[in-house]
């Protein structure tokens, strides 16, 4: 795995073992999101790879809530879910989806309920 020390530094050793598993070339890697929420400890990570291609690394709260998504993915729509890549414990591999984060002002539950 090439990915630059300073970067290697957050990722959480079950995302790079799986990153290794898969002889993958992590070109530049960056935390998106190391905090709890107050729903679920979760762990996110943009890696942009030598090849191209920009995947998400995650590390869920259990090994089993990994497995499940996993799971479930399979039957989710490519064109709008990210396909699992990996699994390795925790940690999840997925095709990187571009967006926008739901945060900021007025996004409240009434805000969600409507949506």
């Amino acid at each position: 795995m090439a990915i630059d020390s300073a970067d290697q530094q957050f990722l959480p050793a079950e995302l790079s073992d799986l990153i290794e598993s898969l002889q993958l070339r992590v070109d530049t890697a960056r935390p998106l999101t190391t905090l709890a929420s107050s729903t679920m400890e979760r762990a996110a990570f943009p890696l942009s790879l030598e090849d191209g291609r920009c995947l998400k690394g995650r590390v869920v709260r259990t090994e089993s809530e990994a497995v499940r998504i996993e799971a479930l993915a399979r039957y989710l729509d490519r064109d709008h879910f990210p396909a699992v890549v990996g699994r390795r414990g925790r940690a999840l591999l997925l095709d990187w989806v571009d967006g926008e984060p739901i945060a900021g002002e007025g996004q409240t539950p009434a805000f969600f309920e409507a949506c």
